[in-house]
C-alpha cells in the first residue's frame, strides 16, 4: 500500500465535515457527500485534512490512496519543484501538457464573481482576434495588472498569480537546457469569458480600429510568445484544440473546470470554444526582447557625410515661416508607424520604375537657367 503523506493523491467516498481555514483556526461549514479524488494536506490528529477535486476541505479518517492519475495535480500540498520538472518534460516530448489545479471551491466562485464586478471587458479588434484568443474564438477580455489593481483585485487573484509565476520559474530552465528557449517573463494575467448567447456576442463589438501603436505591440507579443498557459475556471465545459502547425492531426482537450493547459506557440495555433458563458485564465510566457546595439562602425565615412557644399543662395524678398509640412507616402501608409512597419516588419519597400507616361520629352526651357532643356 501507498504510503500516506502531505501532497498524496486517494480516492474519499462518503459523508465527511467541510470545512475552512480562518487564519490557524478550522471552523466547521458541515457535511458533505464526497466521492471521488483528493489531495492529503496535513494530519490532525486521527485525521487527515484534504481537499477534493470538487474544491472542498473535509476531514477524512481512512482514505485509499489513489495509484495513478491521468494528469499532472498542482494542488496546496504539491512538491512544485519535482511537478514542474516532470510537467515541462512533458512539454518537450508532446508540445503540450495537461494538468488538474485544484482550489478550495470558494476560491474559484470569489475570482468568477470578480470577473463581474470588477474588470471592464472588451472586445479584441476582428483582425487579431485568431492570433489572441485563438482560431474561430470569440470571447471578451480584461487584463488584471497586480501592481495596478485595486485591493479587493489583488486578495482575489493573488494566489494565481503566483502559482503560474511559480511554475514557469520551474519549468523555465528546462526550456532553455532542452530547447534553447530563453524566458524572460510573462505577461499580465488575462481574463476571456465565451458569451452567454449569440444576441450578446453581437452586441459586444470592437469599438475602434487598432492605431498603429496598438499593431506593433501586437506583433511584438505574437513574435515573442513561446508558452499558453490557460487554466479553466468554468462554470461550463469547453473545447480546446491545438492545431498543429507542422502536418500532423489536431488534439482536442476537454476543458473541462479546474484543468490547466501549457502548450507551445510554435508547435501549435489553438481555439477555444463554449456553448454558454465559461471563463478562463489566461498567459504568455514570453522571451527575450530584440535589442539593437551599434557596436561600432568604420570604412570610407566621405560616402556617408561628404563636405558641405555651398548651396543655391536664399530667395530675395519676404521670408515665409513653415508652420507645418505634408507627405506622400508609400504603401498605402496613413502616418508614420505604418510606413516604418511596411519596413521592419513586412521587410518590403516602395522603390519601383518611374512610368514612362510621366516623362514628358519635348525640348522645353527649365525655370531656373531659361535655357533650352526638358520638362518633366
Amino acid at each position: 500500500m501507498a504510503q500516506l503523506i502531505p501532497g498524496a493523491l486517494v480516492q474519499v467516498s462518503g459523508t465527511y465535515e467541510e470545512v475552512i481555514e480562518v487564519g490557524e483556526a478550522v471552523e466547521i461549514l458541515g457535511r458533505v457527500s464526497v466521492d471521488g479524488p483528493a489531495q492529503l494536506l496535513r494530519r490532525e490528529g486521527p485525521q487527515w485534512l484534504a481537499l477534493s477535486f470538487a474544491g472542498q476541505l473535509i476531514r477524512v479518517d481512512q482514505p485509499r490512496p489513489l495509484n495513478a492519475v491521468d494528469d499532472f495535480v498542482l494542488g496546496p500540498g504539491s512538491n512544485s519543484e519535482v511537478l514542474a520538472d516532470a510537467m515541462a518534460s512533458q512539454l518537450i516530448m508532446d508540445g503540450y501538457c495537461e494538468s488538474r489545479a485544484l482550489n478550495l471551491r470558494s476560491e474559484v466562485e470569489a475570482m468568477i464573481s470578480a470577473t463581474e464586478r470588477y474588470l471592464d471587458f472588451s472586445r479584441i479588434p476582428a483582425e487579431f482576434e485568431p492570433y489572441y484568443l485563438g482560431v474561430e474564438s470569440k470571447e471578451k477580455h480584461a487584463l488584471i495588472d497586480l501592481e495596478e489593481a485595486s485591493e479587493e483585485l489583488i486578495r482575489i487573484f493573488q494566489d494565481e498569480d503566483t502559482r503560474l509565476t511559480r511554475l514557469m520559474d520551474g519549468i523555465t530552465p528546462v526550456l532553455r537546457s532542452e530547447l534553447g528557449s530563453r524566458i524572460t517573463g510573462r505577461t499580465n494575467l488575462m481574463v476571456r469569458q465565451t458569451f452567454s448567447t449569440v444576441e450578446e456576442e453581437k452586441a459586444f463589438q470592437a469599438t475602434e480600429e487598432p492605431g498603429s501603436g496598438e499593431r506593433e505591440t501586437f506583433m511584438s507579443l505574437v513574435k515573442r510568445r513561446r508558452v499558453c498557459m490557460m487554466h479553466f475556471l468554468g462554470p461550463r465545459t469547453g473545447t480546446l484544440k491545438l492545431l498543429p502547425r507542422a502536418d500532423r492531426p489536431e488534439i482536442t482537450i476537454e476543458a473541462t473546470p479546474g484543468k490547466l493547459v501549457m502548450f507551445l506557440t510554435e508547435r501549435f495555433r489553438y481555439s477555444h470554444t463554449c456553448s454558454g458563458r465559461t471563463t478562463t485564465l489566461q498567459t504568455w510566457l514570453l522571451g527575450q526582447r530584440p535589442e539593437y546595439v551599434m557596436q561600432g562602425f568604420g570604412g570610407d565615412m566621405s560616402v556617408l557625410a561628404p563636405l558641405a557644399e555651398s548651396g543655391v543662395p536664399p530667395p530675395k524678398g519676404e521670408s515665409v515661416t513653415v508652420t507645418g509640412i505634408a507627405t506622400a507616402i508609400g504603401g498605402d501608409s496613413k502616418d508614420h508607424h505604418c510606413y516604418w512597419l511596411m519596413f521592419n516588419k513586412a521587410g518590403t519597400d516602395t522603390a519601383v520604375k518611374t512610368p514612362i507616361t510621366r516623362l514628358e520629352t519635348k525640348p522645353g526651357e527649365t525655370r531656373e537657367t531659361n535655357g533650352p532643356g526638358f520638362a518633366v
